[in-house]
Parts: C-alpha cells; structure tokens; sequence
C-alpha cells in the first residue's frame, strides 16, 4: 500500500507523462499527461498491457514506428537507466524519454517518462542559429571584442582579433595584467586611466587614445568597456570593444587643417546638400552676409540667401549636368541690404555620385560701384568734351557770322554812305541792329551756359507774380513777333503766384519765346498759359509753328547730338538755349516737357513746385 501511495504521488504531481510498469511487465499506474502526449483517450486502454503493448496504439505518431517497440525490449534487456532520448513525431513534436530501472524490496519494476521538447528545442535552435550568426558578425568586424568573467579573472579574446590590433595575442595579456596600458602612447596615459576609474564608478567608460604595437607603429583606439551586475549589484562580467580609428583620426586632421584653410580663405565659401539646405559655410560667408555665427545660416535652404528665387534653381539646374555655373548676383544680407558677387557654383562628387553643391562667393559690391562711378565720369567727360565741341563751334561759327555781317554793312556805310539812298542807309542800319540783338542774345545765353558750368551760378527762391515775371522776360524781344505779325497771348491770372528763382525762369521763358517766335510763321499765334495741380503749376508756352518731328525731340537736350534748325526767315541759332532751359529747370527742382506734330506747332511745358 505505501509503495503505491509512494507511486501515485509521483504520477499525480508532475507535469511529465508517467507510466510504470510492473517487473512482470504489466502496466499498473499511468498518468493523464502520457495519455495527452499519445492522444491515448482513457489511461484504462492501457492498465494490464506491456508497454510495448500500450504505445503500439500510438506507434503510427512517431516518424520511426517501425523500430519503436523493438527499442523498447531493447532497453528493458539492458535494464540501464538511460535519459533524454530524443523522439520525433510525424506531426512535428520532439518528445524526450528517460527509461528508468526501479529495484526496491517493496517495489520493483520499469519507470517511462515523457516529455514534450518542442519548444524547448525550438528556442534552442533559434539561439544556435543567432549565436552563429552573431559569431560571424564578430569575426567580421575589424574590432577587438572581449569579455571576462569576474569569477575566473580571464580575458577572451571574442573574433581573434587582438594580434592583429595590439600586436600580441590573448595569450600575453593573460601572462601580463597591465600590458594594455603599457602599450598606450604616454601622451595618452591619462586619459586611458581615467576612462578606467570611470569604468569602475559608473560601470560604463568611453575614450580615444593612442598605442604602441611591439612593431613601433602607432595607431588610434576607440575604447568602450561596460561591467554587468547580477541583481545583488555585484559585478559578474567586464568586456568591451575596441577599434582602429587611425584612418578616421588622419581625415580628421585633414579637415581641421580644411576646415581652417576654408575659413582663412577672403572668399565664402558654402555647401548644401542635393536638396539645397546649408550645412557648412566659413567664416567669410557668415560676414558677408552679415550673421554672428554659422549657427544662424546652417540649415537654410539657398534660397533664402539670394534676390531672386529663381537664381538657385538655375544654379541648381546647370550644375546638376556637371557644368560649372560661374554669373553673378545680387544676394540678400541678414539685414535685408543687397549685394553685388560673383558666384561659381559646381555638384561635388565621389565615385560618380553627387554628393553636395558647393558655391564660392566673392564681394565685388565695390567694384561695381566703381564701375558705376566710371561710367558717370565718363558721361560727365563726355559731356565736357561736347561742350567743348560746342563752345568752340559757336565761336567759331555761330559768334563769327554776326561779325562778319556787321563789318560787311558797316563797311558799306562808311565807304558809300553819301551814294545810298535813304531807304539802303535804313536798311543797311536795321541788319546791323539785328546782328547785334542776335550777338547779344548769344552772349547773354553763353555767359549763363559758362555760369553753371563753373558751378556759380545759385538758386534763390522767392515769391513771384507769373504774369509780371512774363511780361518782364518777353518785353525786350516783342520786336521780334511784331516784325512777322505774331499773335501773343496771355492767359494768367493778374493774381497768380509762385516761388522760384526769378533770375533763372526769367532766362527760360525769355529762351522759350523766342524759339516760338523763331519757329512760327507770319501771322501765327503764341499763348502763355498756366494750370496748378496739387503743390505743382504748369506754365505752358503754345504756338501753331512749323513743329518737330520725334527725333528732333529726342535730342533737344543732348548737347552734342543737338542742331539748330534755321528759323521760318532763316533765323540762326545755337541750340543752347533749350539746354540752357532744363539746367535751370533742373535746377528749380521742376521738369521741362515738350509735345510737338510737324505743321502743327509746339508746346512746353514748365512744371514747378508751388511752395
């Protein structure tokens, strides 16, 4: 009875599949768990059988039925206690068998247990086959891989790779403790010392020194150690990885000794990624475009530094076929001011591949203003060798033929006065005065011209009344349009006031109404009229003459392209006069315009300030 309480103890309190065979070979006891594994229905199926008879039942569930009986007479022949055997079944499973021999003086007989390794051996499959690779992962790595047990104190060398880095084999740092600080370059003995006083307060270190090899070459390690600690807090394991970073360390120092020649380079230089975002600019490029620091421009796209946004598309686009983009432009600084630059941009490859865009930007805002100025002293040299020209022309032209006539009648009067009748005597006088009201004229307009191009001549605004001012400048030369039966009407206000230089508008109205007179037929009409718009007036000056075409208009007021026509009776003049007109109107801060249609007549326009 105490045996078999004994047995069913066992059977009923494990999660294994039981059954226990007598020594007569007769099945006494079995558990629900064998019948599960054997997909046996009622464990009464089987109590009195052999076991041989009992598994013959499921025998068709292992993928070698055919041998399985005979592998159990077998082992109750040996009578030798004999564990994890491994069976597979057909349906996949892995089953784990321990036969068990029991000889005790109350009880005797044969102990089968089963049990489902499925899983287990799953697991163990995956962990063999991540353990492979993970070996080949190691052994492909340039990297020393280590670790040491606390309990044995012995360093393993993980992918064999200690030789080929220190220069010794794991055998040597077994013999020698303190041969891997040995191997350290001095200069870099502090810090390998400290990174392992730092190993022992956190658990976790990281630093870069040189070493020694046995050969004299030196070379640059990445240290990192860990320890790992069991959940008492007492450390059970050390390793770490070192690696090779000399390649690493030298291009480093090649873009130090880069990054500094970028810098001290007088021109900007920046390179963006494919997408057009900064990522590096020196430090001509950050002043030039009036930031602090690279900070402020890093991770901006391009555009936001040019004037136009479609500039760096076009860069973008001519680069991008490998070409060199060499133009200029008008970059915008942080300010928001504008540049002038010269701008060379190029894609920067490796290995046929694009890499970034890199543009090189050099300040010629001063070059251009100094072309700027060239070309207002040119214009300005121009004009004063036009007005050379022209002074020397109307000297030797327009002031010499007054003369010549003068002396011509003159000459006349005095030899022949007594022989000419009174009429010719009459005559001959009138030619006279009229050469010497032209000369006048002439002078009166070359004294004026010399004026403003010694700079003596100053503007004194004052308050004027528009139609004295008229009468006043027109007054003198009435003779004229009277001779040819000019009409000349003024349709001011007696009231009308203004401010101006009275000198200088005096000069214009006087230049514009004998041009009118000048061009305007026998019987023709002259009209002064006047208009105010807002803080502007417009005097205007109207005659139904002989008129302009456009491209006499259009040179008017160039000094070296204009040339005096002959008036309606062949008057001569220099065409200063109007060229006189727009420096004093210039000069009043006002505009001079004119409209003209040939055989129709001309009109200009003088607009002033009021105030």
């Amino acid at each position: 009875m105490k045996s078999n309480l004994h047995i069913e103890t066992i059977l009923e309190n494990s999660n294994t599949g039981y059954i226990f065979e007598s020594a007569n070979r007769k099945i006494v006891k079995v558990n629900s768990a064998f019948c599960q594994l054997f997909n046996i229905p009622s464990p009464e199926l089987i109590i009195g059988r052999s076991c041989t008879e009992a598994v013959e039942i499921s025998a068709n569930l292992f993928s070698r039925s055919e041998t399985f009986a005979s592998d159990i007479e077998l082992l109750i022949s040996e009578n030798k206690t004999v564990n994890c055997q491994e069976l597979e079944m057909k349906d996949g499973r892995i089953l784990e068998r321990d036969f068990i021999p029991i000889k005790d003086f109350e009880l005797s007989g044969y102990l089968w247990q089963y049990r489902d390794i499925t899983e287990s051996k799953k697991n163990e499959k995956e962990r063999i086959i991540s353990q492979t690779r993970y070996n080949q992962l190691v052994n492909q790595l340039n990297d020393v891989i280590w670790k040491m047990d606390f309990e044995d104190k012995i360093i393993h060398d993980l992918n064999n790779s200690f030789e080929r880095i220190y220069g010794y084999p794991q055998s040597e740092f077994a013999k020698n403790s303190n041969l891997w600080i040995e191997l350290v370059h001095p200069d870099g003995q502090h810090i390998a010392k400290r990174s392992h006083i730092e190993l022992q307060e956190t658990g976790n270190s990281n630093s870069e020194y040189r070493i020694i090899r046995p050969d004299g070459k030196i070379i640059w390690l990445y240290d990192r150690k860990s320890i790992v600690f069991d959940h008492n807090g007492t450390p059970i394991q050390m390793g770490g990885i070192a690696s090779d970073i000399t390649s690493r360390k030298v291009l480093e120092e090649q873009l130090l000794i880069k990054d500094f020649a970028l810098d001290a380079s007088p021109v900007a230089i920046g390179l963006a990624d494919l997408k057009g975002i900064v990522f590096y600019a020196n430090e001509a490029y950050v002043k030039l475009w009036g930031y602090k620091c690279k900070e402020e421009v890093l991770n901006k796209h391009v555009s936001e530094f040019a004037a136009s946004k479609t500039q760096p598309e076009e860069v973008i686009r001519i680069i991008s076929k490998g070409e060199i983009y060499i133009g200029e432009g008008e970059p915008i600084r942080q300010d928001g001011s504008k540049f002038n630059c010269i701008i060379s941009a190029i894609l920067v490859s490796s290995e046929a591949k694009p890499v970034c865009l890199m543009a090189i930007f050099v300040d010629i805002t001063e070059r251009k203003q100094n072309e700027i100025r060239l070309k207002e002293l040119t214009h300005k040299l121009n004009e004063i060798n036009a007005t050379k020209d022209k002074f020397f022309s109307i000297i030797a032209h327009d002031l010499k033929s007054p003369f010549n006539s003068l002396l011509g009648f003159s000459d006349l009067l005095v030899n022949d006065f007594e022989e000419l009748s009174d009429s010719s005597r009459f005559e001959y006088i009138k030619t006279i005065n009229d050469s010497l009201v032209s000369v006048m004229k002439l002078l009166e307009n070359l004294l004026e011209w010399a004026r403003i191009q010694l700079g003596q001549f100053e503007i004194s605004k004052q308050k004027l009344n528009l139609k004295t001012l008229i009468n006043d400048s027109i007054e003198p030369y009435l003779v004229n349009a009277i001779s040819k039966s000019i009409n000349v009407e003024l349709e001011v206000d007696d009231t009308f006031e203004f401010y101006a230089d009275i000198y200088s508008i005096k000069v214009v109205v006087r230049n514009l109404f004998n041009n009118a007179v000048k061009y305007t037929k026998d019987g023709g009409k002259i009209v002064f009229s006047v208009s105010q718009n807002n803080n502007k007036i417009e005097i205007c000056i109207k005659d139904n003459g002989i008129g302009m075409s456009e491209e006499k208009i259009a040179k008017l007021f160039r000094i070296n392209e204009n040339q005096s026509t002959p008036g309606t009776k062949g008057e001569r003049g220099t065409g200063l006069g109007l060229i006189l007109c727009m420096e004093f109107i210039n000069r009043n801060n006002g505009q001079l315009l004119v409209e003209s249609e040939l055989g129709k007549g001309t009109m200009f326009k003088i607009i002033l300030p009021k105030e």
